[in-house]
């Protein structure tokens, strides 16, 4: 179709300051105008958008679509329908597939199939170290000019010091942030919940707040030695790392952070099973395994 008229919409666009009721007129698949009142004339397909939303496309910096190796879970294709069924137009894909995204091939490749598969904006990104392992860079220069947009160990923390700090210099002369997991391995072991009442009721391993908290003090602290130096702190799940990055951001150092849903919307009395309430005697049912995420849901303070 040429023309395209949606009609009484809610059209929400911070960036021009949009929050009303508007019309908008779509030439070949363009936006051509956006008044509060466009008049129908000759237009065919006409859409009666009242008591819906219209916004631009939303951006996921964090999507796990698992292409090459284990489509099984998720692909390209897959994820990318699921993305624009939610409003998603533009995602950044973790390097964690298999093989893992740590050269220049490998990553030539997975374009291949974004360019072939993905129906959305499908953005790249590669590891920091050789197969997520932690020791050898990966070679950042030539994957930044490539066009990967970040590097990532996601799912791991890069435990070394000395081996962050080195990254993060080569990144930040290349413009590129590395999105960092905040979980100290040594602190985690084979836990699956969050240190408190709930893991001691259930007789659950639990992955204690300290061990993001530890990571995260230490790369601010290296973050703080290399001039705009650019960290971004994934899955953030507790009150103390917000207190930090906040205190960072306010001295002036490059650093963001995102959260998931399920960590701002839920606690860790989800596990019950009963949406969020806690339940005075237990029984079979009273452990919902949806409710295992990595990082684990917290407490309601957090």
């Amino acid at each position: 179709l040429k023309e395209t008229l949606i009609k009484n919409a809610k059209l929400v666009d911070p960036s021009e300051n949009l929050n009303d009721i508007y019309d908008i007129l779509i030439k070949n698949q363009k936006i051509e105008i956006i008044s509060k009142k466009i008049n129908k004339n000759s237009i065919s397909n006409v859409i009666d958008a009242k008591g819906n939303t219209i916004t631009p496309g939303f951006i996921d910096l964090h999507v796990h679509y698992r292409e090459p190796g284990e489509t099984y879970k998720e692909n390209i294709r897959t994820g990318s329908i699921a993305s624009a069924k939610g409003g998603f137009t533009t995602v950044l894909m973790m390097p964690n597939t298999n093989p893992t995204m740590d050269n220049l091939d490998k990553l030539k490749h997975q374009n291949q199939i974004v360019k072939a598969n993905s129906i959305i904006r499908t953005l790249q990104t590669a590891s920091v170290t050789h197969e997520r392992k932690g020791s050898n860079l990966v070679d950042i220069e030539t994957l930044s000019k490539f066009g990967v947009l970040a590097f990532s160990n996601d799912g791991d923390a890069i435990e070394k010091k000395s081996t962050l700090e080195k990254a993060l210099i080569l990144t930040t002369k290349n413009n590129r942030p590395i999105l960092e997991h905040c979980e100290d391995p040594n602190l985690i072991d084979q836990g699956t919940v969050n240190d408190g009442s709930t893991a001691i009721r259930l007789g659950l391993l639990s992955r204690s707040k300290q061990s993001e908290i530890n990571i995260l003090k230490r790369d601010i602290s290296i973050a703080k030695k290399i001039n705009n130096g650019w960290l971004y702190f994934q899955h953030i799940t507790c009150k103390k790392s917000l207190d930090l990055i906040k205190e960072a951001k306010s001295r002036g150092l490059r650093i963001n952070a995102e959260v998931t849903p399920n960590h701002l919307f839920m606690n860790e009395n989800w596990i019950y099973g009963k949406k969020g309430q806690k339940v005075e005697f237990l029984d079979f049912d009273s452990y919902d395994t949806n409710t295992r995420v990595n990082p684990p849901l917290r407490d309601e303070s957090d």
